[in-house]
C-alpha cells in the first residue's frame, strides 16, 4: 500500500519548476504517463471509488 509520504516523495523527484501552469503541467503529463483509467458499466453505482494509494499502486482506476 502505498502511502501519503511516498507520493510525496515521488512528486519531489519531479524537480517541478517554473511557473504554477509549468508545474501543473509537469504534474499532469506524469500522471497520464502512469494511471489508465476504464469504464465498467454493470449498472449505477455498483462499485465504490477507488481509493488514491490503490490507483497509485495499480496504475489504474474505474472512472
Amino acid at each position: 500500500m502505498f502511502s501519503t509520504s511516498a507520493i510525496k516523495v515521488e512528486v519531489a523527484a519531479l524537480n517541478l519548476q517554473g511557473t504554477t501552469e509549468e508545474k501543473i503541467k509537469k504534474l499532469y503529463q506524469h500522471m497520464q504517463s502512469k494511471t489508465r483509467y476504464i469504464f465498467v458499466a454493470l449498472g449505477i453505482s455498483e462499485w465504490p471509488p477507488m481509493l488514491h494509494d490503490e490507483v497509485h499502486k495499480k496504475g489504474y482506476a474505474d472512472c
